[in-house]
Order: C-alpha cells, then sequence, then structure tokens
C-alpha cells in the first residue's frame, strides 16, 4: 500500500482488496498490518523474494513478460 524509509528503517503496509457491499463490483483498499525492519533487513528480504521469482519464471510458473509488465506498473506510480 505504501513504503517509507529512514536511513534505518524501511516501513511498509500490507492491504487488502474489501468488496463494495452495493454489489457494484468495486472494492477499496484496507492497510491491514505494518511491517517495520531494518534497511539490511529488507534489502535481504527483496533478494529472497527475487531468488524465489527467478525460479518461478524457470518454472514457467510466470512469464518474465508479466513480471516485467509488473515492475512497469510500479516504475509508472
Amino acid at each position: 500500500m505504501s513504503i517509507a524509509n529512514s536511513s534505518a528503517m524501511v516501513k511498509f503496509y500490507f492491504l487488502r482488496f474489501d468488496p463494495s457491499f452495493s454489489g457494484d463490483r468495486t472494492s477499496s483498499t484496507q492497510a491491514i498490518a505494518q511491517v517495520a525492519m531494518p534497511m539490511d533487513g529488507f534489502a535481504a528480504m527483496v533478494t529472497f523474494f527475487d531468488n524465489a521469482l527467478k525460479g518461478y519464471i524457470a518454472q514457467g510458473l510466470i512469464t518474465e513478460d508479466r513480471v516485467n509488465e509488473l515492475r512497469n506498473l510500479q516504475a509508472d506510480a
């Protein structure tokens, strides 16, 4: 949902999409958990997930094109 940092810490929120109760097929975002960690821990987490993603691409579970599309969405935001 959002991310903020200082020189030593990174803080971000997990979110979920809550459906509208009116049945209009819209949803709203709701923050559900905050994570705060040292910068070094954040870098370790990112490399862990990056390595997992490379394995998923190699297994054909997701394409590199789709990963690049998602990365471009974040770059444009």
